[in-house]
C-alpha cells in the first residue's frame, strides 16, 4: 500500500469517528437524564447525599448538553451557508494551491484572469452574510482571506499588465528609456513593489492555513487532510525550498483584537 492510499485511508476513519463523536455525546446526555430520573424514582424518601447526588448528575447532564450543543449538527441554513463558504474556498483549486500561488511569487508574477476574477468575487460574495453566532470563526478567517488575497490582486495591478487570459508583472523601469537617475528610480520602485506582492502572497498562505485549521477544529476534521498544511514554493537565488506559511499565536491574537474594535 502507498502512502497517497494510507492517507486516504486515514481520511475515511476520522471521518467515521466524526460521525460518531456526535452519537457519542448525545447517548451520554440521555443516559446521565435517565440515572437523574431513576435517581429521583429509588429514592423516595430523599436524603442529603440523594440531594446531592441528584445535584451532580443535573450539572453533568447540562455539562454533557453544553458540549452537544457546542458542537451541534448545523442546522439546514447553517448547513447551506457553510456549503456554499466551502464551495467558495474550493473555488482555489486547493490541492495546487502551492502551484499557481507560488507563480504568483516574483520574478513570475503570473495571475490567470479567471483567478483574479474569484478573488474579487470571493471577497464580496463572504462579506454580504449575516453569520450564526457558532460561525465567528469562520467568519473571521474567511473574512481575512479574503480581503487579503484582494488586497495582493490589488497590488498585482498597480503595474501588472492585463493580457487576455492573465495579469504579468512587469519590469517597469525597463520599459522605456530613461536617464540614469530615473532608472534607478524605478528600479528601487520596483523592488518595494515586488516585494509587497511577495508578503501579501506569504500573508495569503497564512490565512488560508489559519481558515483550515478553523474548518477542521469546529465543523469536519478531515477537511483536505490529505493536503495537511499549505504551502509556497519559494525560490531562493538558484534554489527552491517548500516554506509552510503561518501565524504565530501572537499574530492570530492581534487580528482577533481588531475583530473586536
Amino acid at each position: 500500500m502507498d502512502a497517497k492510499q494510507k492517507i486516504k485511508d486515514i481520511y475515511k476513519k476520522l471521518k467515521n469517528v466524526h460521525e460518531a463523536i456526535g452519537y457519542v455525546k448525545e447517548s451520554g446526555v440521555l443516559f446521565v437524564l435517565l440515572l437523574a430520573y431513576f435517581g429521583v424514582s429509588f429514592n423516595k424518601t430523599i436524603s442529603v447525599n440523594g440531594i446531592l447526588l441528584l445535584l451532580c448528575l443535573i450539572i453533568l447532564s447540562i455539562i454533557l448538553t453544553y458540549l452537544l450543543c457546542k458542537n451541534a449538527k448545523l442546522s439546514d441554513s447553517e448547513r447551506k451557508l457553510y456549503e456554499y463558504l466551502v464551495s467558495e474556498i474550493e473555488e482555489f483549486d486547493l490541492p495546487n494551491w502551492e502551484a499557481w500561488m507560488s507563480n504568483i511569487l516574483t520574478p513570475y508574477q503570473f495571475l490567470k484572469c479567471d483567478r483574479s476574477e474569484h478573488i474579487q468575487n470571493f471577497r464580496k460574495n463572504v462579506e454580504k452574510f449575516n453569520y450564526p453566532r457558532k460561525f465567528k470563526k469562520i467568519e473571521l478567517t474567511i473574512k481575512n482571506l479574503a480581503k487579503t488575497l484582494f488586497s495582493l490582486r490589488e497590488k498585482l495591478l498597480e503595474h501588472g499588465e492585463l493580457k487576455s487570459d492573465c495579469i504579468q508583472g512587469q519590469k517597469f523601469y525597463k520599459i522605456r528609456l530613461h536617464e540614469q537617475k530615473k532608472y534607478d528610480e524605478l528600479a528601487k520602485e520596483y523592488e518595494v513593489w515586488t516585494e509587497e506582492c511577495d508578503q501579501l502572497i506569504y500573508e495569503s498562505n497564512k490565512a488560508l492555513n489559519w481558515l483550515v485549521e478553523i474548518i477542521r477544529s469546529d465543523f469536519d476534521p478531515t477537511f483536505y487532510i490529505e493536503e495537511g498544511r499549505f504551502s509556497l514554493t519559494v525560490q531562493e537565488g538558484l534554489s527552491y525550498r517548500t516554506v509552510w506559511f503561518e501565524y504565530t499565536r501572537e499574530e492570530k491574537n492581534k487580528l482577533l483584537l481588531n475583530e473586536k474594535k
